[in-house]
């Protein structure tokens, strides 16, 4: 975890939640062994004491990215206990509502809040109890849907699969508290019995609708699904005396589950997407088939268009559907939609159309957004860019291949900056070097565009594949730097000149230049049995235009018992900043594998321990994709009036991974040792009391201190006192004109968004006033 240790602060408008918790949560161990059962809840249990509708709150804890900025993170939900020998269920893909609704109440009428306590929690059979008490949602706050799809093979040998989603509210006054009904939404099986159909996620709304596919791949139980289905359930809806399993009759809990498209066998149907039920009610379910063709509807039997007459101009469509809240191509409709698209036998666009309110393509605002013949990244030491022809089928888009149709989600996304320009971003897979779709060497790349018709391309992140092994994290020849605040040496927490001391600075001649922490890599380099596959996973917008990803990375470290520095190959999330000024962006560390965090519900401390970038053979369906982070600001806030440090420009990030509690000893005792075992599989500690659970990670604006910019800190005796020590004189000059070169937010002393001439002028000024 990343945490400044000289960092001067301010407290925003919002502060901190008081001390509270929830589906942060570790067992009470009854029967003495080690960490299993867990306290995970099973998808099938229903009635009263059952868990198809579970409703908790979710404190966030603090988390420091690597330029200092504080957000929280929280295990918004565990997927399911289907299984005796693992704590939870495997995770697919998950993702946030594309719109937040504001001024709404909370869909429960109480939720189980727990003091911290080891032990306490939601399981009726493995938590104690005792203390958990039940208060009162929100009566008007901001709402956003959250969802993950799960998979295991169950007790008896059967491949279950599972759609989980959250309805969840927030009051803005206190932003590090959520308040989170839990909702099986979709089952494919009853208990003991084979599967039905297999399922995959495509998006959730504010209204609490999961939009999904469904088809009979492998299925072996009674009544099983024909051909390819697409769904819209309403999770507020859904009714807690029942599961809702979905077979060739449709979903059992019928009342919560509109059967949209049904039993097509003329084409497989990929993960869909949806027009959310906030902007054309009830929820308008958007999809595409292997055949070229585009679905639109809120009810059976929906409307296919076909010819491809929803993305002139191309070939033929790849991937998955993405969906944009607002029309960015002036064509009057409620959203925008896209995919990546052919043209001339590549897959080297993304094409995006306008849509009606009823989904209905609005052609004649359609936009090719088509790869120029190479694309550079201008933002970066390494002078990097990578070439597109324009036929075959070298170097492309793609995160289209393999098991993405059923068990991936948005190839693409489309976000808007905060200027109101458009943003589309794909990722590149380097195909010349043989690997095909588990090519190493990726890039990226970002359009933005006008209505009036401009688009200018650049790439924001890459990897440059050369070879098996793994090489320097200061080699940044084979992938692009992430900066941190982390001093002359580039790793946070050695106090050496720079470290976090708030201020990053990119001037390598400064006495406290931060040095890049680490750098992109290639999977090759993290070098891990049966992993293969591209090294970035999908791409997602906030909303002020900055993209989320996963990642592998090599980070620079330093171990204080030897005094030795070494290289950690991880995998991470990283935030790509986007700088409007001069199209490009600067990459940032939100999350790592091995950070450790404290939970604040459950009062154990817990370690990421793995996220999926890649799996055996392609991208990984539990990624990142173009639905994990949310493209509206906290609590609805209008993007354009806040700041681009501001951490209130994420909306949230959801990205999941597995996670080790640190219960007890590995022995089996019952105090912590700080080692993270999980008991199960094939596990070197199979008595350890820890446990392990699958989780869908959110990570958000929690209120809290935040690294303030330079002279506005108490020792400073004006703004222009850049380097806060009391007197305005030339190292305040050099140290504001290092953060200018650099386009740093700070430097944009007018506040209108860009870092230009006008600020130099505007810093002149109050410099030449004097303190």
């Amino acid at each position: 975890m990343f945490k400044g240790t000289k960092v001067v602060s301010v407290m925003l408008a919002a502060g901190l939640a008081a001390p509270a918790l929830a589906q942060d949560s570790t067992s009470a161990n009854f029967d003495g062994g080690n960490g299993l059962p867990g306290d995970a809840v099973s998808p099938w249990t229903t009635g009263a004491g059952g868990y198809q509708k579970t409703a908790y709150v979710v404190d966030l804890a603090p988390l420091f990215t690597s330029w200092g900025q504080r957000l929280g993170i929280a295990p918004l939900v565990k997927t399911s206990k289907t299984s005796s020998p693992f704590f939870t269920s495997q995770f697919s893909p998950s993702g946030l509502s594309s719109t937040v609704a504001v001024g709404v109440g909370s869909p429960a009428a109480s939720y189980e809040l727990w003091s911290g306590a080891p032990g306490q929690g939601l399981n009726l059979q493995q938590n104690d109890r005792n203390l958990v008490s039940n208060v009162p949602g929100p009566a008007s706050g901001a709402r956003f849907g959250a969802a993950i799809a799960e998979f295991a093979t169950d007790d008896f040998g059967f491949n279950v699969n599972q759609m989980i989603g959250a309805v969840v509210n927030v009051d803005p006054s206190t932003p590090g508290r959520l308040f989170v009904q839990r909702v099986v939404a979709a089952t494919n099986n009853s208990p003991g019995v084979g599967d039905s159909s297999q399922m995959g996620f495509g998006a959730v709304d504010s209204s609490g609708n999961v939009y999904m596919r469904a088809d009979a791949f492998g299925v072996v139980g009674p009544n099983p699904v024909v051909g390819d289905n697409l769904y819209r359930v309403n999770m507020i809806a859904r009714s807690p005396a029942s599961a809702n399993l979905i077979s060739g009759s449709g979903g059992s809990d019928a009342a919560a589950t509109a059967w949209i498209i049904q039993s097509h066998t003329a084409a497989r149907i990929n993960c869909p997407t949806g027009i959310p039920a906030q902007l054309s009610a009830p929820g308008v379910l958007l999809g595409t088939h292997f055949s070229g063709g585009y679905f639109h509807g809120s009810a059976f039997p929906g409307t296919e268009v076909v010819g491809g007459a929803h993305r002139p101009g191309t070939g033929d469509q790849r991937g998955n559907l993405h969906f944009f809240p607002a029309d960015l191509l002036g064509g009057g409709g409620v959203g925008t939609a896209g995919m990546l698209t052919v043209i001339g036998g590549n897959t080297n666009t993304i094409t995006l159309w306008p849509v009606t309110a009823t989904g209905a393509p609005i052609a004649a605002s359609a936009r090719n957004l088509t790869l120029p013949a190479s694309v550079s990244d201008p933002a970066s030491n390494f002078a990097f860019t990578i070439a597109v022809p324009g036929t075959g089928t070298a170097n492309r888009f793609d995160h289209y291949g393999s098991q993405t149709a059923a068990r991936g989600n948005a190839s693409v996304s489309i976000g808007r900056g905060a200027g109101g320009e458009g943003l589309a971003a794909g990722v590149i897979y380097d195909r010349n070097t043989g690997f095909g779709l588990a090519a190493p060497t990726n890039a990226v790349a970002v359009a933005r565009f006008t209505p009036a018709g401009s688009t200018q391309w650049v790439v924001a992140a890459w990897t440059n594949d050369q070879g098996l092994g793994s090489f320097p994290s200061t080699d940044l020849t084979r992938g692009k730097e992430i900066l941190g605040d982390g001093g002359l040496d580039g790793v946070i927490g050695t106090g050496d000149p720079g470290d976090s001391d708030g201020v990053l600075d990119l001037n390598p001649v400064s006495p406290t230049y931060d040095a890049p922490i680490g750098r992109l890599a290639s999977t090759r380099e993290r070098n891990i049995a049966g992993i293969v596959g591209p090294s970035i996973g999908g791409v997602s917008f906030d909303s002020h235009g900055n993209v989320y990803f996963l990642a592998s990375v090599v980070l620079k470290k330093y171990n204080s018992t030897t005094q030795t520095y070494f290289d950690d190959y991880d995998a991470g999330l990283v935030r790509a900043n986007y700088n409007p000024a001069n199209f490009s962006y600067r990459l940032e560390l939100l999350l790592e594998q091995g950070n450790v965090f404290t939970g604040q519900n459950s009062g154990n401390r817990y370690q990421i321990r793995f996220m999926e970038v890649q799996d055996s053979n392609s991208v990984g369906s539990g990624t990142t994709w173009g639905n994990s982070a949310a493209p509206w600001a906290f609590g609805g806030m209008n993007p354009a009036e806040l700041e681009p440090r501001d951490p209130r420009v994420l909306g949230g990030v959801v990205v999941n991974a597995n996670i080790v509690y640190d219960v007890g000893d590995e022995l089996g005792g019952n105090i912590p040792d700080g080692r993270y075992n999980d008991p199960t599989g094939a596990s070197q500690t199979p008595a350890s009391r820890d446990e392990a659970y699958n989780v869908m990670l959110y990570i958000g604006f929690a209120g809290g201190p935040q690294p303030a910019c330079p002279g506005t800190g108490p020792g400073a005796c004006s703004r222009a006192d850049w380097n806060e020590d009391g007197v305005i004189d030339f190292n305040d000059f050099l140290a504001f004109l290092n953060d200018f070169n650099a386009q740093d937010d700070c430097a944009d002393l007018n506040q209108d968004g860009v870092v230009d001439f006008n600020d130099f002028l505007e810093f002149l000024n109050i410099y030449n006033a004097g303190c």
